[in-house]
């Protein structure tokens, strides 16, 4: 070939393929310009759905029809790439634009996935749930249904939505009011949605499966409703708290302390599935499918270990469990398909006998369908075999057919009040400090929960509760002293309880400290299934921050431990069980017995300095200076426990430490958390050293991921902000300009994903200067 000729190739060949990388360049510009038209057509839709909704007769399918447009326009402009270059919305939007426009009947139970919304009892909050109906179904065969519970971190639809579909099943998930542990009102919630599926679809066998969080709630679902139940599968759950220690929590057995902090953590434990595995193996043939990674550092194997060996110990036949080695949290070789082909190929017989478990101070089963019972002592497990609905046998139990107020009927403790309908109950004429505890506690259910709290003049009690709540237990909260509140006083009429000041006296013994104050729940005379919660305090500072101070009664991320007790006298000191003066629990039938009041330790109440809230404004020191912490705040955001005041925060926590060191004065904070003062233009600097309480060195795993960041702002914006920093970074020193600024805020700011991993941190020395 001539030397030309043989040019000319080459660069013919070399031209070739940048020809066919622009071809291709262009058709995918062109792919991207089609699909993103198509996305906005889409959008488009949406809007002129969202219009035409209201024009619908049927106020059920107006809030159906509004949630899946609220989720569908949400997801669709978070720009999510497989969603707008795929098109994998696009004939979820096409049929949700026809029904909304009235061109479907019935439109939820065509095939593909759907939005339907339940309308709560407990508190009037709408709770929507992702429908998966499968490709192929007539409108009326029973389907196998799939409750696909999600993890951890889920706040709106679009995080959790659409549940996966499985052929020839209808699979849902709830939203369940977000990232509880699947404990008290999230459990409800979950109950409440799948009572509402089963009204609207009509279905055959139930299998329960989840993963993290999910797989926590399916243990939980599934003891509670075991003879519904044909099939679970749990991974990476939270199972066992013993797999806990040595990991990354706290393994110094604050429980050994004090009866209080024992009684407590027995409560807790008792809410736990590995307290409960009882009940599962009661099924032997229930086909169970447990997986973990063996290198988990979110959730260690060991609880799975340990949910399995007790089935194994127990009898279960039909286990199967999974433990990956070298693999962490996800990332498994076994798909979400292939775990429901295992648990629909293995049915289990009906049962014919069920068992069931009430551990210590629980007093009564938490199972569907128990009859009535009453437990002989209530501090040792209880068993039941239960046949036909009827307690053919026990063990620390027996029958009861009690019509007057008994456990059966309410079971307690206080803290499980807030799982049922609920009001709070206030006179009109209560003082400024019961109407601000009243108005945190609903701020704090509506953030939380995202339901409105129902609230009633104490008057008029338990008549202000509406029909969909009849036949349920329901509560009365009341804040104030009997004198404050008539709801106080029916309470507690003929109980040996008084609170002052200094000391109260509760059932013939006396207790003494500063602003103490009484939390008990009491039953309604008139309604066995009726109960009140009081909380009567010695002065306006034993109410502060009073719906998170003990343990999160109204908690957001897990259950930190809630009010595990029917009744507790506090004071300023107290911050967890052991802090406690004394709790106490009520017998089956409600009346007081000495070997169920437990007291505080007084060896750790002794080390514990400061207080829950400042008393008074400090007086300035030296060149003008006023120790922060010395203030009383405007307000605070603290979702994970309350904010200390010259000690460390969490549970029964001390003298304020960061990095190792002791200082005397300083503010404790679980991230992440606000405090806000409003300071009057009256000071020029602040100063303060900040870090994380723990040094890192003794629990690796729980310190590799938490990161804080700490902020001062100032009139809303921010004057100073530290380093991100870790369990092993130590201290770090914050100055901030503050002249003529009228409020500050202090802001903790966690920077990586897992809330639970993060511990206290501190503000050490804050202090504002002229």
């Amino acid at each position: 070939m001539a030397p030309s000729h043989e040019m000319h190739f080459r660069r013919r060949h070399a031209i070739l393929p940048l020809a066919v990388v622009g071809a291709l360049a262009l058709l995918a510009s062109a792919l991207v310009a089609y699909r993103y038209l198509a996305y906005r057509r889409i959008l488009a839709k949406l809007g002129e759905a969202a219009a035409a909704i209201e024009r619908l007769p049927d106020p059920a399918l107006r809030r159906d029809l509004k949630a899946h447009v609220a989720y569908l326009d949400a997801r669709l402009r978070k720009l999510r790439r497989r969603d707008v270059l795929l098109g994998r919305r696009d004939r979820e939007a096409s049929e949700l634009h026809r029904a909304c426009l009235g061109k479907t009947h019935a439109p939820h139970l065509r095939p593909g996935h759907h939005v339907i919304v339940t309308v709560s009892a407990l508190d009037g909050a709408e709770l929507p749930t992702s429908v998966a109906v499968p490709e192929g179904w007539d409108g009326s065969s029973p389907l196998p249904l799939v409750l696909d519970l999600h993890a951890a971190g889920v706040r709106e639809m679009a995080d959790c939505f659409p549940v996966e579909g499985h052929p020839g099943a209808l699979c849902v998930t709830p939203l369940a009011r977000g990232s509880h542990d699947y404990m008290g009102a999230q459990m409800a919630a979950v109950e409440e949605c799948l009572g509402d599926v089963r009204r609207r679809y009509p279905v055959s066998r139930l299998v329960v499966v989840g993963a993290s969080m999910g797989g926590l709630g399916a243990w939980l679902f599934a003891q509670r409703h075991v003879a519904e139940v044909s099939g679970l599968a749990p991974w990476m759950a939270n199972a066992d708290p013993e797999a806990w220690r040595g990991v990354w929590e706290d393994d110094e057995d604050r429980h050994d302390r004090s009866p209080a902090g024992r009684a407590c953590a027995m409560a807790q434990l008792a809410r736990m599935p590995v307290a409960r595995v009882g009940q599962l193996a009661g099924r032997h043939d229930l086909p169970i499918y447990i997986g973990h990674g063996a290198a988990d550092t979110i959730v260690p194997v060991g609880h799975s270990d340990s949910m399995a060996d007790k089935l194994r110990a127990l009898g279960a036949t039909s286990l199967r469990y999974d433990r990956f080695q070298g693999l962490g949290h996800g990332g498994f070789p076994v798909s979400r398909a292939e775990r429901l082909a295992w648990l629909f190929a293995h049915a289990p017989a009906e049962p014919t006998e069920l068992t069931a478990v009430v551990p210590p101070l629980t007093f009564v089963a938490d199972l569907a369908g128990a009859p009535p019972h009453r437990v002989l002592d209530p501090l040792k497990e209880a068993r039941l075999t239960i046949r036909g609905g009827r307690i053919v046998a026990g063990v620390n139990a027996e029958p009861a057919t009690d019509a007057t107020p008994s456990k059966w009927h309410y079971p307690g403790p206080a803290g499980f009040a807030f799982d049922h309908p609920f009001s709070i109950a206030l006179p009109a004429s209560a003082p400024p400090h019961l109407a601000d505890c009243a108005e945190e506690l609903a701020e704090a259910w509506t953030a939380r929960w995202g339901g409105t709290v129902r609230r009633s003049d104490a008057a008029v009690g338990f008549a202000a509760f509406p029909p969909e709540a009849a036949g349920r237990p329901r509560t009365l909260i009341a804040p104030g002293s009997p004198a404050e509140n008539p709801a106080v006083a029916a309470a507690l009429g003929g109980l040996d309880v008084a609170i002052a000041t200094r000391e109260a006296r509760l059932f013939g013994r006396t207790f003494r400290g500063d602003d103490i104050g009484l939390i008990i729940l009491r039953p309604d005379t008139a309604d066995p299934r009726a109960a009140t919660v009081v909380v009567w305090g010695s002065t306006p500072q034993s109410y502060m921050q009073l719906w998170a101070r003990f343990g999160h009664v109204v908690h957001l991320e897990g259950d930190r431990g809630r009010w595990y007790f029917d009744y507790a006298l506090f004071d300023r000191k107290t911050c967890g069980p052991d802090s406690f003066l004394a709790v106490g629990y009520f017998d089956h039938d409600w009346r007081f017995d000495p070997r169920l009041l437990f007291e505080g330790s007084a060896e750790l109440r002794a080390k514990i300095p400061g207080s829950h809230w400042p008393m008074t404004n400090g007086p300035c020191g030296q060149q003008g200076r006023v120790w922060l912490s010395s203030l009383p705040p405007e307000s605070i955001e603290a979702r994970r426990g309350p904010v200390a005041f010259d000690r460390s925060a969490g549970v029964d926590a001390g003298p304020l430490m960061a990095q190792g060191e002791h200082f005397e004065r300083g503010i404790g904070m679980v991230p992440p958390a606000t405090v806000r003062w409003r300071l009057g233009r009256r000071f020029a600097t602040f100063r303060a050293r900040v870090g994380l309480q723990h040094t890192g060195a003794k629990y690796p795993l729980r310190h590799q991921a938490e990161r804080v960041q700490f902020e001062v702002w100032a009139d809303g914006r921010c004057v100073a902000a530290s380093p991100v920093l870790s369990a092993t970074d130590g201290l770090a020193d914050l100055t901030a300009d503050i002249r003529g600024a009228d409020r500050i805020e202090l802001r903790a700011i966690p920077t990586t994903k897992f809330l639970w991993h993060f511990g206290p941190v501190a503000w050490a020395d804050p202090e504002v200067h002229r």
